[in-house]
């Protein structure tokens, strides 16, 4: 009997494309049956954050292309999926899940959701899984829950949201104290409200689609629960803002925050942003002190929690304004005309609109771990810009986006 895994995952594409892949669990059926129909005789497909991945029992030649040419399909702009992705067979296929279900493939070594995530997938695949496929889930979930009893893989492991939070704090002196709005209110919101909550944070808003089940979040928390649509007036005033919906496509976009957030004044705001597809659109990065994460970004802050890896460091500063098309010009560009305006004038300054003060609080200005993914940071021209920065006292920010 053969099994094979086709996927891609965190390793072998980035962000924006891994997005373009994400399935959610009603779409699930439908995509196994499409790809059975070419020949294989059971499928699971594992759709998470970090990785979509089709299980495939005796899968034949034409069951492995149709995996390729439906992702290709998503992907919807001419590139080859396969380019971005790999195909395991047998002992090799059978170890990759064992080392998924562990914790050992995760963006975030020994992370412990990857676990409840495989069995998701499994459950939601059962009517299409075969005998095959099923014992190889069953068997991949005991050896996860060995690795993780038997060795010190889960002592002090992080997860996305542990790591988003502790981005949070490298944007501010200190937690305990600040104001937090939540949007969304599935299993990793409600674990990135917790840990918000462990280091002293206020969760006093937490707004969903559906208003009861944001009420039900918000109750456990002393919150206050909103439907989205009345969140976005509250980026004037929260000071962390974390997402993760289960929106096809982003939900926090220029038109419908920048209003609020030039109401702050200049105060810095940190948008962690959990969920794959992206809840925030780019161009929201570039508004005046936006802090604005990714998924992709957490990887240096939780190879650093969990120490004895190397994380380079950056000064991130605070985002230009940008128009609700994105961010204005290109990367490049903009590096060199920074540079160029630093050696006239080497205090680091805020391009905002007219009035903007430009000061950015004290707290805003911590060492922030490099961007794992490759975002631009401009060079040459970057480093003119940190070494600029620090002998202004500013705190400054690359301008990549994803």
């Amino acid at each position: 009997m053969s099994i094979a895994v086709v996927g891609v995952n965190h390793r072998t594409a980035p962000l924006e494309v891994r997005e373009r892949f994400a399935h959610a669990p009603r779409d699930v059926p439908a995509a196994l049956e499409r790809v059975l129909s070419a020949g294989a005789r059971g499928g699971v497909l594992l759709s998470t954050c970090n990785r979509t991945e089709f299980y495939l029992a005796e899968p034949g030649d034409g069951a492995p292309e149709e995996v390729w040419a439906l992702l290709t399909e998503r992907l919807g702009d001419g590139r080859n999926a396969s380019e971005y992705g790999y195909f395991r067979r047998d002992r090799d296929a059978v170890r990759h899940l064992y080392s998924v279900s562990a914790g050992l493939d995760s963006m975030i070594l020994g992370e412990s959701q990857i676990q409840g995530q495989v069995r998701e997938a499994w459950e939601v695949s059962k009517a299409r899984a075969g005998p095959v496929l099923h014992r190889l889930f069953q068997s991949a979930l005991l050896v996860g829950a060995r690795v993780r009893s038997e060795t010190g893989l889960a002592t002090g492991a992080a997860s996305a949201p542990s790591a988003a939070v502790a981005l949070a704090g490298k944007i501010f002196h200190e937690l305990a104290g600040r104001s937090a709005l939540i949007l969304g209110a599935g299993d990793t919101a409600q674990l990135a409200a917790g840990c918000l909550v462990a280091e002293g944070v206020r969760v006093t808003l937490v707004a969903n689609r559906t208003y009861e089940r944001a009420q039900a979040i918000a109750e456990g928390l002393g919150a206050r629960a909103l439907t989205l649509d009345e969140a976005w007036d509250h980026f004037a005033t929260a000071d962390i803002v974390l997402s993760s919906t289960a929106a096809p496509q982003a939900v926090v976009t220029w038109e419908r925050v920048a209003p609020a957030i030039a109401r702050r004044r200049g105060r810095p705001l940190c948008i962690l942003d959990l969920a794959v597809p992206r809840d925030v659109a780019p161009a929201v990065g570039q508004l005046e002190n936006v802090f604005l994460y990714d998924i992709d970004d957490l990887q240096a802050v939780a190879a650093r929690k969990r120490g004895g890896r190397a994380v380079l460091g950056v000064v991130r500063r605070p985002g230009r304004r940008a128009g609700p098309e994105g961010v204005p010009g290109a990367a490049r560009r903009r590096a060199r005309r920074g540079a160029r305006a630093r050696a006239q004038a080497p205090r680091a300054s805020l391009a905002g609109r007219p009035g903007s003060s430009g000061a950015v609080q004290p707290g805003a200005a911590e060492q922030v771990p490099a961007l794992p993914h490759g975002r631009p940071q401009g060079g040459g021209a970057g480093r003119a810009r940190v070494r600029a920065a620090r002998g202004a006292q500013a705190a400054v920010r690359p301008e990549g986006v994803p």
